[in-house]
């Protein structure tokens, strides 16, 4: 894949109007990729031309270091490694900014190890239609926002993550549920339907209500994720806070919308956030447009700015998420990249995910070459405006 890596770069258009001085960030997973987490942990070199790393902190319902707060556990490859401690000195070592990154409602992920939450508090998780807790399509399990349990779970998650000593340069969530199926006939769910608007979401067979279901649960998820971030400020004030979203989003009609309810662009115009990363394929055929709608709406956004409408400036606070795997396991780095830069996206300001360890090199050649063209004025993040500007390097 290297060579073909090399051959790519050589016909983008790597540097453009919408370059983010700061330059291309990094996300790990330690859950799938433990051995490239170590690697950059005991090599802060590693980290060369990175601006910011989003580590994942909390996923699968665990998390990479000790924690207080049930019914959680440190995941078992975690323990007595101190993966997250070092992980953070590194990136001081290399001038760089460590989020933490949550992911705070896929609490049985498909792809790695189940923590067996779903036999323990089986009535914290949401449900589908049929009554179950995972699909063919997504077998994954998430757990249901509408629940207080779960709330109160993962608000505790975060001050413990916001106290941490030394205390974290961000924080990076998403507040999501499945893309594939509605999730929403919990127990909970319906109970807070039912007193907010006396209808039961079984009842909701037309795609008139199903919509308006899909609107609602937006606003839901927009308030849990205001007090989420709320608690974050509170305890540090200066922190950027950057969602982790669905990049396809606004490509979506609502009813598809409400499947996830991560309407990250509301979450911004409240001001609970302050960036977004846009997690999609983008190469896939029905994402190529992704990109060119949020430019428009960008443009609409300066050209007619209304009250309580999107930041005028939102389009320059977004970053690519770009994964170099498929969900089937198959490379798509050189995929991604032609995509995103054919939609005109800028790649300097990417945020790269190598999904496994052997496709590490291919990143870092890709950042190698769009570090040369940023601006020499390009330089690590302000920490007491958000995380929306940079300052020169020393």
């Amino acid at each position: 894949m290297r060579t073909g890596i090399v051959a790519l770069l050589a016909t983008l258009t790597v540097a453009g109007s919408c370059a983010s001085p700061a330059g291309p960030e990094l996300f790990l997973d330690p859950w799938r990729a433990p051995a490239l987490v170590e690697r950059i942990a005991a090599d802060s070199t590693q980290l060369a031309g990175f601006s910011r790393l989003h580590l994942l902190v909390f996923s699968n319902g665990q998390t990479l270091y000790p924690t207080g707060v049930k019914p959680f556990a440190q995941g078992p490859a975690f323990v007595s490694n101190d993966l997250l401690a070092r992980t953070e000195e590194a990136c001081s070592k290399a001038g760089v900014d460590c989020c933490l990154a949550a992911d705070l409602l896929t609490w049985e992920r498909a792809d790695t190890d189940s923590p067996g939450l779903f036999a323990k508090v089986p009535e914290w998780f949401e449900l589908g239609e049929s009554g179950g807790c995972g699909s063919g399509s997504d077998p994954a399990k998430y757990a249901s926002p509408f629940r207080e349990e779960v709330r109160t779970a993962l608000r505790n998650v975060l001050v413990e993550l916001a106290t941490r000593d030394p205390a974290p340069d961000g924080f990076t969530l998403a507040c999501r549920l499945s893309p594939y199926q509605m999730l929403g006939y919990s127990v909970a769910a319906r109970e807070a339907l039912i007193h907010a608007r006396s209808m039961d979401p079984i009842d909701l067979t037309d795609q008139g209500r199903l919509a308006w279901w899909a609107l609602w649960r937006e606003e839901r998820m927009a308030e849990w994720c205001a007090e989420l971030c709320g608690e974050l400020r509170e305890k540090r004030p200066n922190a950027p806070i950057v969602a982790w979203g669905t990049g396809s989003y606004y490509a979506k009609g609502l009813s598809l919308k409400g499947k996830t309810a991560d309407n990250w662009l509301a979450w911004m115009q409240q001001g609970a956030v302050s960036e977004a990363l846009l997690d999609t394929t983008w190469h896939e055929r029905w994402n190529r447009a992704v990109w060119g709608i949020l430019t428009r709406m960008a443009q609409e956004a300066k050209q007619k700015p209304q009250a309580g409408g999107p930041p005028a400036d939102f389009l320059e606070r977004l970053h690519p998420l770009v994964r170099t795997r498929k969900p089937d396991g198959t490379p798509c780095l050189e995929e991604e990249l032609k995509a995103l830069d054919e939609q005109g996206a800028p790649l300097t300001r990417a945020v790269f995910w190598p999904v496994v360890a052997e496709d590490w090199e291919a990143v870092r050649a890709v950042v190698t070459r769009l570090s040369e063209d940023l601006p020499p004025e390009g330089g690590k993040r302000e920490e007491g405006d958000g995380g929306a500007k940079a300052t020169a390097k020393e």
